[in-house]
């Protein structure tokens, strides 16, 4: 049976480029970082949902996200995990379709603290 999942594609495709809050910044892949905090203004298409190769280090806002596998990104090859790269950059593509492990990030508002879920529990990262 065809499933027609065009009502779905199309909500995607309204959806925005990015979601800010006030410590964060959601992407798909990235925003031009040069550009500091105009960066909503300076960031193109391309950035939100293409940008490689993954931009590292302190920005003024954790940015979140995906894209770039997270094994790359720890130089290891069965790493799915959430990546930091102890700075201002959480990665989460963990290449769930061949890993199987899709990597969980979770904020608390009142510490300020990231946990990612492993080992069936969310642990400190």
């Amino acid at each position: 049976m065809k499933i027609d999942h065009q009502k779905l594609v199309n909500w995607i495709k309204s959806l925005p480029y990015h979601y800010e809050t006030e410590q964060q910044i959601f992407v798909h892949a990235g925003i031009d970082e040069e550009a500091e905090e105009f960066w909503k203004y300076g960031t193109s298409s391309e950035h939100f949902l293409s940008k490689y190769p993954a931009t590292t280090g302190a920005f003024y806002k954790d940015i979140i996200a995906g894209h770039v596998g997270t094994s790359s990104l720890k130089k290891q090859r069965d790493y799915h995990d959430v990546f930091w790269d102890g700075q201002s950059h959480y990665f989460l593509d963990g290449s769930t379709a061949e890993s199987g492990v899709l990597p969980l990030l979770r904020y608390d508002t009142e510490t300020g603290e990231y946990r990612q879920y492993k080992n069936g529990r969310f642990e400190k990262i």
